[in-house]
């Protein structure tokens, strides 16, 4: 909760602190005046860049869906991992997110010239380390047409997460293949899925999905291993 509403304030900060102009291919277009300045620019890497970028959206659009997955799987992390270890990995998962988009696009030869913004690297490590940490838990898939639905069903998150990152490493292929002109920083999201996921073993994650999954409810399960936890202590 404290990371979304740290991120819904900047947002709010952004809206009041306006547009600037920036100049692309020598044409002016306006942004956000805390993207620019916050943003990190491959150019320019600075460490306001590294640390501000994975708070700054460029609309309210980015915001909300970064932040609906932020909560989606997030929540069970936190509680799991208490609030600064959330905090932590978001942080970190957000800085190798960063690195992996800045040296494999210059690796690939694309224009890092622009400012990238947003918390979905960050995001993409917690649900890197939601995939091993929580494997059997489900979650509802939506299908529709635009933003009507059809109908929903229930898959195992590793299933669901394992799609989503296949899908973003065919679309970081694609975009390679245009020149890196897509928009999106699908290289950012793989770099913190990945660094999500080997975070794992030093947070002690995969030794504690072992021992907690006696039902099929996480938040349970969660609470089953805290419980366990105490009492293992107090027999010490």
């Amino acid at each position: 909760v404290t990371l979304i509403a740290v991120c819904t304030a900047v947002q709010v900060a952004s809206r009041l602190a306006g547009n600037a102009p920036i100049q692309v291919d020598g044409e002016t277009f306006q942004e956000p005046r805390l993207v620019l300045e916050w943003g990190l620019w491959g150019s320019e890497p600075t460490l306001l860049g590294f640390l501000a970028h994975m708070f700054v959206h460029g609309d309210e659009l980015h915001l909300i869906s970064n932040m609906l997955f932020l909560w989606i799987f997030g929540s069970l992390i936190e509680d799991a991992l208490r609030p600064w270890g959330l905090a932590l990995l978001y942080l970190g998962g957000g800085l190798a997110a960063a690195a992996a988009h800045l040296l494999i696009s210059l690796a690939l030869g694309h224009n890092v010239n622009v400012p990238m913004v947003g918390a979905s690297g960050a995001v993409a490590a917690i649900m890197g380390l939601f995939m091993l940490r929580f494997y059997k838990t489900k979650v509802q898939i939506v299908w529709g047409f635009c933003v009507i639905p059809f109908g929903s069903f229930w898959v195992a998150s590793v299933g669901a997460l394992i799609y989503w990152i296949v899908l973003e490493i065919i679309g970081a292929m694609l975009d390679a293949a245009a020149g890196g002109t897509g928009g999106v920083a699908h290289w950012a999201h793989i770099g913190g899925f990945v660094a999500g996921a080997a975070a794992a073993p030093f947070c002690g994650s995969l030794e504690q999905a072992k021992k907690e999954y006696f039902s099929d409810d996480p938040e349970a399960n969660v609470e089953y291993l805290k419980r366990n936890e105490a009492l293992e202590a107090v027999l010490k």
